[in-house]
C-alpha cells in the first residue's frame, strides 16, 4: 500500500511539474517582444505585408483567446508535435533531439573530467585538512568557483587556440574539440565538488569506527577505501547527481562560446531568430530532462541508502 501511494505521488509530482513547465514555456512566448507571425515571415525571407501577417496569424491560431491557444498547443505537444521551425523548416522536436546528442556528449566528457580531478583532490584536502596543502586547495577552489564562465572560455580560446594554435576554436569534431568546452564547463563544478567531497569526508572522520581503525594501526589506504569513502560516498553521489543535472541543462553559455552544436546553442539561435516552435521545444526538453534526471538519481539513492527508503515510508 505504501509503495502504491508513493508511486502515485511520484506520478502526480511529475505530471504537475510538466504542466507548470508547459505553462511557463507558453507564457514565455506571450511575454516576449515581437509578433510570431512577423518573426515567421522574417525568418522565411518573405515580405512583411498586412495581408501576409493576417494570413499567418490565422494559420498560427494567434487570433484565438490565450486559453484556447494554450490548450491547442498543449494537445499538439502531448502528441509530440511542436510545429516546424521558422528558420530551418524542419520539425522542432527533431532538431531539438538531434542537438541533444551533442550536449549529452559534452556532459559525459565534462562529468568524467570533474570526477577525475575533484575526487582525489577532495580526499587529499580532507586528509591534509589544516595543512599548507589544504590551504592551497581552498585557494584554488575559491578561484574556480568565482571564475566567470564566459571569461574563462574566451581566455582559453585566446591562449590555446589563437596564440599557441594547439586546440580548435569551435565546432564539434574529434577529441580535441571537446577539450576547451569541457574544461570551461567543468571548472566551476570542480571547485564546488572538491569542497563537497572534503566536507563529506570530514564529517565521516568523526565516526567512532574510524577512530578504532586508526588505533588498530590499519594502513592509510585501507582506512580511506573502507572507512572514509564507504561512509561518505552516498552524500557524495547525491551531490554529484545534481551536478550532472546542472551540467546537462546549464551548458547554454559554453555551447554559445564554442559554437558547440548542442541544444543550448540551438536555443540561443532560436531566441535570436524568434523561432517560437523551436524555443518552446527546447524549454520543454530542458524541463523533461531535469525531471527525469532528478527522479532517476533519487531512485538510485533510495535503492542504495536504506535510510532514505525508511524516511520515505514513514512519510
Amino acid at each position: 500500500i505504501i509503495k502504491v501511494r508513493n508511486m502515485k505521488k511520484k506520478i502526480f509530482d511529475i505530471i504537475s511539474a510538466l504542466l507548470v513547465i508547459s505553462i511557463l514555456a507558453f507564457i514565455f512566448i506571450q511575454l516576449s517582444p515581437g509578433d510570431p507571425a512577423e518573426n515567421y515571415l522574417r525568418a522565411s525571407h518573405l515580405p512583411i505585408t498586412d495581408e501576409l501577417l493576417k494570413q499567418k496569424r490565422e494559420e498560427l491560431g494567434l487570433n484565438s483567446p490565450l486559453i484556447i491557444q494554450y490548450l491547442k498547443w498543449l494537445k499538439n505537444v502531448l502528441l509530440g508535435n511542436f510545429g516546424y521551425s521558422f528558420l530551418r523548416k524542419e520539425p522542432a522536436i527533431y532538431l531539438t533531439f538531434k542537438s541533444l546528442y551533442a550536449t549529452f556528449q559534452l556532459t559525459i566528457f565534462s562529468t568524467f573530467l570533474i570526477i577525475l580531478i575533484s575526487l582525489p583532490i577532495g580526499i587529499l584536502s580532507a586528509i591534509k585538512t589544516g595543512t599548507w596543502i589544504d590551504k592551497i586547495v581552498i585557494s584554488i577552489t575559491t578561484i574556480f568557483v568565482s571564475m566567470p564562465v564566459f571569461w574563462l572560455g574566451f581566455s582559453l580560446i585566446l591562449l590555446f587556440s589563437v596564440k599557441l594554435n594547439w586546440l580548435p576554436v569551435s565546432g564539434r569534431g574529434g577529441f580535441l574539440n571537446f577539450v576547451l568546452p569541457s574544461i570551461t564547463l567543468s571548472v566551476p563544478f570542480i571547485g564546488q565538488y572538491i569542497e563537497f567531497i572534503k566536507k563529506s569526508i570530514l564529517e565521516n572522520i568523526q565516526n567512532n569506527l574510524l577512530e578504532n581503525a586508526v588505533l588498530r594501526g590499519l594502513k592509510k589506504r585501507y582506512i580511506i577505501s573502507n572507512y572514509l569513502l564507504k561512509g561518505a560516498w552516498i552524500p557524495i553521489l547525491s551531490g554529484f547527481s545534481f551536478t550532472f543535472v546542472s551540467i546537462l541543462t546549464g551548458s547554454i553559455l559554453v555551447e554559445e562560446i564554442f559554437s558547440w552544436p548542442g541544444i543550448g546553442f540551438l536555443f540561443t539561435k532560436a531566441i535570436q531568430a524568434g523561432d517560437i516552435p523551436l524555443i518552446q521545444a527546447c524549454i520543454m526538453v530542458f524541463g523533461v530532462l531535469f525531471i527525469i534526471a532528478t527522479h532517476f538519481m533519487n531512485s538510485i539513492l533510495k535503492y542504495l541508502d536504506p535510510r532514505v527508503r525508511v524516511g520515505e515510508n514513514n512519510d
